[in-house]
């Protein structure tokens, strides 16, 4: 009896553990992107080339194409990349910064936005859906790319993320 009892915890516990955190995934973008600011997750490169970067990715093998164009955001320069993790998975995490020095982390990996918590607000226009997540200083927006689950995280207005995330997905469709 004590054998079936460890054995039935033990399996519940490779069940819990292994399947995706939900939780983890809003939290860990709004963490990536405080880290970044505050130099605690330094970049692996410093670039403002998207052809640079898409190819340090491509390198880095991550699992999916980054390609030149989707890390493109008009009226912001790129700063650098790292390979990183989202909710365990490989994340290709670029750094935006505009003018005013105000900055814009982006993740993209591969996965459904199904598997992301519950309590998004859920934004609607010309066909894309995006997933709307704030916290005390930030705004976090994801959308669903094919296999690839996109994220911008940023202190900017809530309008001026919404803006460009579907601008983002307008330029995906196309």
């Amino acid at each position: 009896m004590a054998a079936l009892v460890i054995g039935a915890a033990a399996l519940a516990a490779v069940l819990f553990f292994s399947r995706p955190h939900r939780a983890d995934i809003a939290s860990s973008v709004f963490n990536d992107s405080a880290r970044i600011a505050s130099g605690r997750l330094p970049l692996e490169l410093r670039s403002d080339s998207p052809q640079t970067i898409s190819r340090f990715f491509g390198e880095r093998r991550i699992g999916f194409p980054a390609p030149a164009e989707l890390l493109e955001i008009p009226g912001w320069q790129l700063a650098g990349a790292r390979v990183h993790t989202v909710a365990g998975r490989p994340s290709a995490l670029s750094l935006y910064r505009n003018s005013g020095n105000r900055m814009i982390v982006c993740q993209m990996y591969k996965g459904p936005v199904a598997e992301l918590p519950p309590g998004a607000e859920i934004v609607r226009s010309g066909g894309a859906t995006l997933y709307l997540f704030r916290s005390s200083s930030r705004t976090a927006v994801f959308w669903q790319d094919g296999p690839i689950v996109c994220a911008l995280v940023s202190e900017i207005a809530e309008e001026e993320i919404l803006r460009i995330a579907f601008a983002k997905t307008v330029k995906a469709q196309t």
